[in-house]
């Protein structure tokens, strides 16, 4: 039998009269009361609790089960998530100074904020460039529980941004080649 949750309205006005039916000398609860304010706040905390058992709910069968709660499950059948692989391009160029040069370990960043690293030091030729080769910087599991492996691909010609600007060298480049093997 399904479980109708109570609105938070309708948890409000249960609480108030519930407080004026405990208290019997109150009267009509006053906007900004101490009473209406102290009945709204516990409507607002069965509110949460509500929340919180729907949430309970959803976790409960494998089928709905989301982050690391599906994880137990699948763990249940000796199934696990493998961790994530970064994307990475073998050629990056950079241009700028001739002679400048950008120390392995460089941060660029993408449009959407997809950050690279650089994998070892490019120093600008006579000709105004330099090519590295970038590896995606996986984020934290806690912001995206899949690893984000997937998103470090992108096509050649994606512009990247560095994170902090070094002397001689243009702020933006672009991949040659697409950045791949992300999963």
């Amino acid at each position: 039998m399904p479980f109708n949750r109570p609105t938070l309205t309708e948890l409000r006005e249960k609480s108030r009269t519930q407080l004026q039916a405990e208290l019997r000398k109150t009267g009509a609860l006053l906007r900004y009361s101490n009473m209406r304010v102290l009945a709204d706040a516990d409507a607002g905390l069965a509110h949460l609790h509500y929340g919180y058992l729907d949430y309970i709910a959803l976790q409960s069968t494998p089928f709905n089960a989301t982050d690391e709660w599906l994880s137990g499950w699948a763990g249940l059948k000796s199934v696990y998530q493998n961790p994530a692989n970064p994307a990475s391009t073998p050629s990056y160029e950079f241009s700028g100074t001739a002679g400048a040069p950008v120390n392995k370990g460089a941060v660029l960043r993408r449009g959407d904020g997809y950050l690279y690293r650089l994998e070892e030091s490019v120093t600008i030729g006579a000709n105004g460039k330099g090519v590295g080769k970038l590896t995606a910087i996986l984020p934290d599991i806690i912001d995206d529980p899949t690893g984000g492996g997937i998103d470090g691909n992108a096509d050649a010609g994606t512009t990247l941004t560095l994170d902090v600007s070094l002397p001689g060298i243009d702020a933006s480049g672009v991949m040659l080649e697409p950045a791949t093997g992300g999963a």
